[in-house]
């Protein structure tokens, strides 16, 4: 194979895969640790991709037999049209939303936790994994984060966070501030940058209180408000 069709192979493989693997990194963050591994996830993309408007090709002229556009594009690339390569990457558009709802909804590791193969619940990082749960499962995402470096407690809602594990970010709007020895409420802001080191913080989740938890808690006591459990003490 020449050097000039070797590239042209390349660039027509590539595309589609390229173009998936950049909009799943915005939609889902990191893909691949090393660059082994996102070039494999690049070609992988891109097969799936050809693979897809080829079964949406056969599909229109009645379940023909799938013709593998990408063998095509690897042993005669000159004769393939540019239409082609466009209309793979249109469909590695919708394939990278396929993708992510897989990922968002944790549907491959449900499976295979609903037949007994894993334990696993998708995500490396439990982080993540807390954060992205359901609002329902996190009290609709207003939670406490308690800063141990400078002993300050906050609640709020959880607005972004971030997945690298250098720094831990997360940003809370309508936030209250509270003295992490005491209780006591310091001030409330309108959005708080929180980037500290794994240890430096942590998250908790209010307990939802029920309607009958309420009433039995006003018969119980009359002081029906109360402020945060400060460190070290018991709620």
């Amino acid at each position: 194979m020449k050097v000039d069709q070797f590239f042209l192979t390349l660039l027509y493989v590539a595309t589609p895969g390229l173009l998936c693997y950049f909009l799943l990194k915005r939609l889902i963050g990191k893909i691949g640790e090393d660059l082994s591994e996102k070039i494999f996830s690049i070609f992988l993309l891109s097969v799936l991709s050809y693979l897809l408007l080829d079964s949406i090709r056969s599909i229109q002229i009645q379940f023909s037999s799938v013709n593998f556009q990408l063998s095509d594009i690897i042993l005669q690339p000159d004769k393939v049209k540019t239409f082609d390569v466009l209309a793979a990457s249109a469909v590695s558009i919708v394939l990278s939303i396929i993708l992510s709802y897989l990922y968002r909804y944790k549907i491959w590791n449900n499976f295979a936790k609903w037949i007994k193969a894993t334990t696993r619940f998708g995500d490396e990082d439990v982080f993540n994994y807390l954060l992205d749960s359901k609002p329902d499962d996190i009290n609709g995402r207003w939670i406490y984060v308690r800063d141990h470096k400078v002993n300050l407690l906050y609640y709020g809602y959880v607005n972004v966070w971030s997945e690298t594990k250098e720094k831990r970010e997360i940003v809370l709007i309508d936030v209250d501030v509270y003295s992490n020895e005491n209780g006591d409420l310091l001030y409330s802001t309108d959005k708080v940058y929180i980037s500290r080191n794994d240890d430096d913080i942590t998250i908790e989740i209010p307990k939802v209180v029920t309607a009958s938890d309420a009433a039995q808690d006003t018969k119980n006591s009359s002081e029906t408000v109360s402020k945060p459990v400060a460190e070290g003490e018991k709620s």
